[in-house]
């Protein structure tokens, strides 16, 4: 099953080398075919390195498929890998940082955490792009490719002021920042907003 799609489209129009929307789309056409063909493919969790790709692409393979037709589903198949590198899962190294479906849904643990949803992280990086809003720290710049597409998504509003469910907008309602950016917004309640802390930077 092929998850966010959307947002996998803007980020094949925004990246470095983007390709036009036609592009895009066919990408989407070719991961849903490889998902028909190979039965319920959950590409989120089942794309995480080369060899899950060249896996599939045996798959293909054994079924018949052109070979034409499975080089293109090897190249739609890299692109969402690296849309799933560097948007879905760049803040799981970061345990506060939960990454899920549902807007505000609280889960018991020690605390109640609140969860955050994978499709908005996506939106707002691929409008405001991974690019600290605060610092303008763009990680791939200092870091190369271990840093491209890093950056924390911050809640202009807490989600855990919230207690609810809430249809969340991605571009009014998140800004991506940089994860010291990130921590000094929250150094008071409520947080800092983006134009404070910048005023509060020291240059």
């Amino acid at each position: 099953m092929i998850k966010l799609e959307t947002e996998f489209i803007n980020y094949l129009l925004n990246r470095d080398n983007a390709v036009t929307i036609d592009t895009a789309r066919s990408y989407v056409s070719y991961l849903r075919r490889v998902d028909k063909q190979l039965h319920g493919i959950e590409f989120h969790t089942e794309l995480t390195c080369l060899d899950d790709i060249k896996s599939l692409v045996l798959g293909l393979r054994a079924i018949g498929m052109p070979e034409r037709s499975i080089n293109n589903c090897y190249v739609a198949m890299r692109a969402y890998l690296k849309f799933a590198d560097e948007v879905i899962n760049t803040e799981k190294v970061f345990p506060e940082q939960s990454i899920v479906y549902v807007e505000g849904a609280s889960v018991s643990i020690k605390v109640n955490r609140f969860e955050r949803s994978p499709q908005a992280r996506a939106a707002c990086i691929a409008h405001y792009g991974a690019i600290c809003k605060v610092c303008d720290i763009n990680f791939s710049d200092i870091y190369g490719d271990i840093g491209t597409g890093f950056i924390h998504v911050h809640h202009v509003k807490p989600v855990s002021e919230i207690n609810q469910e809430y249809t969340v907008d991605p571009v009014n309602d998140l800004i991506p920042v940089c994860p010291n950016c990130h921590a000094m917004l929250h150094r008071k309640v409520p947080p800092y907003t983006v134009f404070e802390l910048k005023k509060l930077m020291v240059k």
